[in-house]
């Protein structure tokens, strides 16, 4: 598992407390969820984070 320091991870304007958020980093995007402070963060590649959003979209 990586650590993600000084990465800022962003959440959607719709999120209220319980959610998940995204940062962009060098060659992945880093998930997390919030309700553990970034603590357990899993890497997509970006390939498959971009399939995942168009998934959402249809």
């Amino acid at each position: 598992m990586t650590t993600f320091h000084g990465v800022e991870f962003r959440t959607s304007s719709y999120s209220t407390d319980d959610c998940v958020s995204v940062a962009p980093t060098p060659g992945a995007i880093a998930v997390a969820d919030t309700k553990t402070g970034h603590r357990y963060v899993v890497e997509i590649s970006p390939s498959a984070w971009d399939a995942f959003l168009s998934g959402l979209t249809r």
